[in-house]
C-alpha cells in the first residue's frame, strides 16, 4: 500500500482531476456540495466535472453518489443539476434518501486509487479553505471504500 498526502486547497481538486483523466475502466466519486465558479476561475470545480464527462466519452464506467440536500436549501440546487446532467451523459447516479447525508468526499479510479479528502467541489474549498486528504493506492481498500459508501447510500433509515 502506498500513501501520498495531499495538502490544502488546490491539490485535492487537481488530484481528483488527474484520477478522472487517468481512469481506464471505472470512476466513482461522492459529492456533498458542488458549486461551480461563475467567472471561469482557473481553479473552478467544473474542471473536475469536465474530466468526468471525458471519462464517460472514453467508455469509463462512472458512478456518482450526490447529496440531495434539504428540500428548501438552495445551496444544493447545483447538486440536483449535476445529478441530472451526469445521468443524461450515461453515468450511474445515486441520490440517497433524505434520511442519509453524503458528507464523505471520496474519489476512486479503477478500483485502485482512492482519494479521501475534506474538500468539497467548490471554489472556496479549492482556494480559501484549509483542506486535507490522502491518496491511497490499494485495490482492497479502494474497492472496500466504494462498496461500503454505496451500501450506506442505498440503505433506508
Amino acid at each position: 500500500m502506498t500513501t501520498c498526502p495531499v495538502l490544502s486547497g488546490l491539490p485535492h481538486l487537481i488530484t481528483a482531476i488527474h484520477l478522472a483523466e487517468q481512469a481506464k475502466t471505472s470512476l466513482f466519486f461522492t459529492v456533498y456540495r458542488y458549486r461551480p465558479a461563475r467567472t471561469g476561475h482557473p481553479r473552478d470545480p467544473k474542471r473536475y466535472i469536465a474530466a468526468v464527462y471525458n471519462a464517460l466519452e472514453r467508455g469509463v464506467k462512472v458512478t456518482a453518489i450526490i447529496e440531495r440536500g434539504n428540500g428548501g436549501d438552495r445551496r444544493f440546487v447545483t447538486n440536483h443539476r449535476l445529478a441530472l446532467d451526469l445521468r443524461r451523459a450515461g453515468a450511474t447516479v445515486i441520490v440517497p434518501p433524505r434520511t442519509r447525508v453524503v458528507h464523505a468526499k471520496v474519489f476512486v479510479a479503477d478500483n485502485f486509487q482512492l482519494l479521501i479528502t475534506s474538500g468539497n467541489l467548490t471554489l472556496g474549498s479549492a482556494v480559501r479553505n484549509i483542506e486535507y486528504g490522502a491518496l491511497i493506492q490499494d485495490k482492497k481498500l479502494a474497492t472496500a471504500a466504494r462498496m461500503e459508501i454505496t451500501k450506506k447510500a442505498l440503505a433506508h433509515g
